[in-house]
């Protein structure tokens, strides 16, 4: 009897260790599994870290920093103001500052029209710009910079040292005077340019869009849109003047300019001005005298009413003429005998 308890407890016990046996298996056979899972993870996690520590340890190094910055082709926008708006500077990590996101910083700038920007050696950024011409600024609400194809950008303080090489401005307001002024003034090169200190829209009898142009030599130019190009010769016969108190012309044909009395010290006899009902001489958005104007007929003769007296063009309330485009059926239909345009 006692021999078979002990066979009993025997067995008992083999049974046992042959169960904790088959679930050790098991679970090494499981934990393997989940490790050949996730080993693909595991191996990426280490790439990884070990990627980030030498990253760290590179950033470390004197090496992964921007040595420098070299910017060319900029004449009005400073290097630093470049640098500024591009977002990078010296002793930055030079492989963080992608060029093409450089470039793209910097092509939101309206003073640049093209950049191309790329890695030198010896941890070198290049940058290189090719800037839209400033050709003037004025105030119309604010202050604005008038660039060579026609457009208007605000006048911020990055561009304060351009205003010293272009000329302020006053008139040329409506959109097409604007453009066709830009286009006159980016036919003449950076130094003529430069050798401008203001332009002013200066109405003559044969021109309401005349320029009344002030060098930096204290002389004065009078000309239009069509011959600006004349400036190129400015110098040569500022300096051949015998009397700098007169004006340098420029003509569309003929001689290029020519030295004559300034218009504001012409005789001014036989000239009629508006005047508001105290007496006083009207002045145009320019500041200068509303000169009156007659109306001629088909003739070229002074246009009359029933009266006898001259037809004057009127102006309105900006003391600016309105014409009628129509005058001449008017006229020969009779709606001016009065001396005003009286419709039927």
């Amino acid at each position: 009897m006692q021999v078979k308890e002990n066979r009993n407890t025997t067995d008992h016990t083999s049974f046992g260790d042959n169960v904790e046996q088959v679930f050790d298996a098991k679970r090494k056979r499981n934990s393997q599994a989940a490790f050949d899972r996730n080993k693909p993870s595991l191996v990426r996690w280490g790439i990884s870290a070990g990627i980030l520590v030498l990253v760290f340890l590179f950033s470390l190094m004197e090496e992964s920093r921007v040595s420098a910055v070299t910017v060319s082709g900029n004449r009005y926008l400073s290097s630093d103001t470049i640098c500024s708006i591009a977002g990078v500077s010296s002793d930055d990590l030079y492989y963080a500052k992608i060029p093409f996101l450089l470039e793209y910083r910097l092509k939101s700038e309206p003073l640049i029209e093209s950049v191309d920007v790329s890695w030198k050696n010896n941890g070198i950024i290049s940058i290189t710009v090719n800037e839209k011409r400033p050709v003037g600024y004025r105030y119309d609400q604010q202050a604005v910079l008038l660039l060579s194809d026609g457009s208007v950008i605000p006048l911020s303080g990055e561009y304060l040292d351009v205003i010293a090489d272009v000329p302020y401005i006053t008139g040329f307001t409506e959109a097409e005077q604007t453009r066709l002024l830009c286009k006159a003034l980016s036919q003449l090169n950076r130094q003529v340019i430069s050798s401008i200190a203001e332009i002013h829209q200066f109405a003559l009898e044969y021109d309401d869009e005349a320029m009344k142009i002030l060098m930096r030599t204290g002389g004065y130019y009078i000309g239009s849109y069509t011959n600006l190009d004349k400036l190129a010769y400015y110098d040569e016969i500022y300096a051949a003047q015998k009397d700098h108190s007169q004006c340098i012309y420029g003509f569309d044909s003929g001689s290029s300019a020519a030295s004559q009395v300034c218009p504001w010290n012409k005789p001014t006899a036989n000239v009629e001005y508006w005047t508001d009902e105290e007496g006083n001489i009207r002045k145009t958005p320019y500041g200068d005298s509303a000169v009156k104007h007659y109306y001629v007929d088909q003739d070229g003769n002074t246009a009359t009413d029933d009266a006898g007296n001259p037809i004057p063009i009127p102006i309105d309330e900006t003391a600016t003429e309105v014409i009628d485009p129509d005058f001449q059926a008017h006229y020969e239909a009779g709606y001016y005998g009065s001396g005003v345009l009286v419709m039927p």
